[in-house]
């Protein structure tokens, strides 16, 4: 067992879970972050778009997740 323990496929099942509360709200399966550096490739890798650094933000990279298109 790991110390401590890693929890493989957590973090795509919140954005899943965020892109369908956001349906449920009317915002269209819409949901945006600003990303810590350590979780940029994370959120690459599930191919969510991204919008650069933001200084407002500490420079954090911003990606987002648009209308979802049914």
């Amino acid at each position: 067992m790991e110390h401590p323990p890693f929890f493989r496929g957590v973090g795509q099942t919140l954005l899943q879970f965020a892109r369908q509360r956001s349906l449920g709200l009317g915002y269209g399966g819409r949901v945006g972050l600003h990303s810590l550096p350590e979780s940029e490739m994370f959120y690459r890798r599930l191919q969510m778009p991204e919008y650069g650094n933001d200084l407002e933000k500490e420079g954090l990279v911003y990606f987002e997740y648009g209308v979802l298109r049914r």
